[in-house]
């Protein structure tokens, strides 16, 4: 198991500590694996500081431990009194789409794509035959999602720059 998987299987055994008592779906939790946080935060700081990180393929080891911390991450915006754009805690985030119960083939509206890691985990869940339709307000944050997004070929998910 390398480190990202490491810490990403650590991120998921303290998901289900937290709902043990309503645990989360098997369908979330295979979106979650099937779709790496890291892969979607390539700037951050965390909150507090005003120090931004730089994230690529030869420094991930560096930062990995911070993108699987069970706690949101800034991507936008220099003030901790309005911040406009965040990676939200991950827990958090798989409860929320464990309360949607998505299934194979719906379609999806979410205002607020930051990252599209959210996205991309409702277009695992909703396959193939659904769609994920997810605008974001700040033209460099749409565009990164975007491109992520095109990396990942998640042909179903669609951010769009608008204001919703």
């Amino acid at each position: 198991m390398d480190t990202v998987e490491k810490y990403q299987q650590q991120l998921l055994e303290q998901t289900r500590y937290i709902y043990y008592e309503t645990p989360i779906s098997e369908a979330t939790e295979q979106a979650y694996l099937a779709t790496p946080r890291h892969m979607f935060v390539r700037r951050y700081r965390e909150w507090g500081t005003k120090e931004w990180h730089e994230v690529g393929a030869e420094n991930l080891a560096e930062h990995v431990a911070t993108l699987y911390t069970n706690k949101p991450l800034v991507l936008f915006g220099d003030d901790d009194n309005n911040i406009p754009s965040t990676i939200s805690q991950p827990s958090f985030v798989l409860r929320m789409l464990d309360m949607l119960q998505l299934k194979l083939g719906d379609t999806v509206f979410e205002l607020g794509a930051g990252s599209g890691w959210n996205a991309a985990l409702m277009g695992h869940l909703v396959g193939s035959e659904g769609h994920v339709y997810s605008l974001e307000i700040i033209p460099e944050v749409a565009q990164m999602a975007a491109q992520t997004i095109e990396t990942l070929e998640s042909k179903n998910v669609h951010i769009i720059e608008a204001d919703g």
